[in-house]
């Protein structure tokens, strides 16, 4: 039954504007340029509409119904042995208050197929089953309860399930449930009147029992189209945008513009066996080239030493790429000793482009640097090597204090020589040098204090003065009347944060604080927290601090409307926590997280989106790799959220990564 049939029809008049159905012919085009943008938009996944659960058990020409939805599966991820890999999936109970008895008819019913991975999603859902559901492959939601599903499907299961959709699992409604996949969803209020409200729209028509949707569609208004369910029926939702009546006829119920009346037609399904052997054969062959693969990488051993797996395929090339950079970064050793620094810094820089996360050879090119005086670029190379280390290298943190002592930088000499030495206690060269670093300082104490005042508009504005060293700051009138503080690029540590933030303290009206790039860290973070500086902050910018996950138990974001965190060190889980999807609404309106180290991932992307009702207006995730398949779904996703989000790639304000 073609998709262009009865799409194309008047189904344009189904689209909503600003939530509602169109009523008029001026609204009636408006909905059909709207859709003109959609319209080469293929469905992303079949979707399997079943009246009741009587098809997952029923036999057609020998065959369980139920390999159908298998056949509709994409073509699963290869694993290392050259078969596909196994299939899961998930039952959403909630609508039948989660009764076991039903979740073991779904095993039985999966079990038919030989998928054995399945678990029983509950409402609400523990980590266990967020992990599982996010990564199902089959999502079947049983019927029941209406209201018990709609509660749940507007929490997180709700958006779970629209997001396996769109990644291309096969998501299979029962009864009820069914019916919440459609554009307009409803309830009894009397035996004759139904509540409606928006489905999830995972296909482009309602559908019901075949006894409610006449009266469903006469409610909704001119140009509604729905399906109405047997019982033992169903209907697929193909791939290719056509409906596939299932073992019973469906009825197709329609309000034209034309006439008014309700329309009614019944729609049979394919002859007898049609529809079920055409797909099982082509899965049939889909196995078969599987177990070929997997038959040639797993059980000939021949075959193993001439064509190895993709494991092993990717370390050997990877062995030979560090082997050749080893080899380069040897003659860059021996061109450094005969003191050939220029060609020594040559060598080493082709090594790194080839292994990039070797850090000897970053420390390499930072000690040639600083040979040939070059100090600014052997600092930003002391930089990288301690980024590719993640501050864990005692000679990284080594090799920077030597450039900082170059450059007269003794405090933070001193301060990376305590890294080093925390690091590596039983280092004679490092504790040496700690001990001469100290004497200069006692011996240069006094000599320089740095005073900093905010101007008279009150602003306190110090950027890019690494050698900035703040002493103790004194108490002056003029701190009381501080409204800005922006002190950027001058690598504060939490020594310097701490000195700042006794002077933040005296303020009774400081509306914004950046201080991007300081490295002030996790420890930076808990000391900014525990300062009692926010009750009239509005703006905070931590952005490119080196911040971790360590900080949430102390980082509350509610006490700030505009917060920034890029190019931080943040995981998946630590941006879920400050997103209003996954907490209580906030008072956030704007929130960056782009440029994390490593990138967030994309795969869970859409559980950072927030929610309608949220606060939030604007939420950064640039930098975040996004391929093809998943920004189209993404654009979907975007359409149910009135936040500005921001995905993608663009230029980072800062092409480094946060400094330790």
């Amino acid at each position: 039954y073609s998709f262009c049939t009865l799409l194309r029809r008047e189904m344009d008049a189904c689209m909503y504007i600003d939530g509602q159905p169109v009523s008029s012919y001026t609204e009636y085009k408006r909905a059909v340029q709207v859709r003109s943008e959609f319209d080469e938009e293929k469905p992303y996944a079949a979707v399997v509409l079943l009246a009741d659960s009587q098809l997952m058990f029923w036999k057609e020409e020998g065959l369980w119904w139920v390999n159908r939805v298998k056949c509709e599966l994409p073509s699963r991820a290869l694993e290392y042995d050259g078969g596909e890999a196994a299939i899961k999936a998930s039952y959403v109970g909630v609508a039948n208050g989660d009764l076991p008895e039903f979740f073991e008819l779904f095993e039985a019913a999966m079990e038919l197929i030989g998928i054995t991975d399945c678990k029983h999603i509950h409402h609400p859902p523990t980590d266990a089953e967020r992990a599982h559901l996010e990564q199902s492959d089959v999502v079947l939601l049983a019927g029941g309860d209406i209201q018990k599903a709609t509660t749940a499907f507007t929490d997180y299961i709700g958006e779970a399930i629209k997001w396996r959709y769109y990644d291309g699992a096969v998501v299979i409604g029962v009864g009820t449930s069914a019916t919440l996949l459609g554009t307009t969803a409803w309830k009894h209020t009397t035996p004759t009147a139904y509540d409606t409200f928006k489905g999830l729209g995972l296909i482009p028509v309602m559908v019901g029992h075949a006894a409610e949707v006449p009266t469903v569609v006469k409610q909704t208004g001119y140009g509604s189209v729905a399906l109405g369910l047997h019982k033992g029926g169903g209907v697929l939702f193909n791939t290719d945008g056509t409906f596939e009546p299932v073992k019973e006829i469906i009825t197709e119920v329609h309000y034209p513009y034309t006439e008014d009346r309700v329309t009614t037609t019944m729609v049979a399904p394919p002859e007898k066996g049609e529809g079920i052997l055409v797909a099982v054969k082509k899965l049939a062959a889909r196995m078969e080239t599987a177990k070929a693969k997997k038959g040639t990488g797993a059980n000939n051993s021949t075959e193993r030493e001439v064509a190895p797996s993709v494991e092993e395929a990717e370390m050997e090339v990877g062995a030979v790429h560090i082997t050749r950079a080893e080899g380069i970064r040897n003659l860059g050793n021996d061109a450094f000793k005969q003191e050939d620094f220029k060609e020594a810094l040559k060598l080493y820089r082709s090594a790194l482009l080839i292994d990039r996360t070797n850090v000897k050879t970053a420390l390499n090119i930072s000690f040639t640097l600083l040979k040939m005086q070059n100090l600014p670029d052997a600092l930003k190379a002391a930089h990288h090597a301690m980024s590719l280390s993640c501050g864990k290298s005692a000679k990284a943190w080594y090799r920077r204090a030597t450039v900082l002592l170059a450059m007269g930088n003794t405090h933070h000499a001193k301060l990376d020589l305590m890294e080093a030495s925390a690091l590596a206690p039983l280092d004679s060269t490092v504790k040496d040098l700690l001990e001469n670093v100290n004497e200069r300082i006692e011996e240069n104490k006094g000599s320089k204090s740095e005073l900093l005042k905010p101007t008279t508009n009150g602003v306190l504005e110090v950027v890019d003065d690494m050698g900035l060293q703040l002493s103790t700051i004194e108490a002056e009138e003029e701190w009381k009347a501080l409204e800005t503080v922006r002190v950027t690029g001058c690598w504060l540590r939490e020594h310097g944060c701490k000195v700042l933030l006794s002077a933040m303290r005296l303020s009774d009206v400081l509306v914004e604080v950046d201080l991007r790039n300081n490295a002030i860290g996790d420890a930076g973070v808990r000391e900014l927290m525990g300062a009692g500086v926010f009750g009239s902050l509005e703006k905070l910018n931590l952005s490119f601090n080196n911040i971790t996950d360590s900080a949430l138990p102390v980082f509350t974001p509610d006490l700030v409307k505009h917060l920034d965190l890029s190019g931080n060190r943040l995981t998946f889980a630590a941006a879920a926590h400050f997103c209003p999807q996954t907490r209580h609404p906030t008072a956030l309106t704007h929130l960056s997280l782009s440029h994390q180290h490593p990138p967030l991932r994309h795969d869970s992307l859409w559980r950072l989106f927030p929610p309608p009702a949220s606060n939030l207006q604007e939420l950064g995730l640039y930098g975040t790799p996004v391929d093809t398949p998943t920004a189209h779904r993404l654009k979907m996703r975007l359409r149910e959220t009135n936040c500005l989000i921001m995905v993608g790639s663009d230029t980072a304000p800062d092409q480094h990564a946060p400094m330790y």
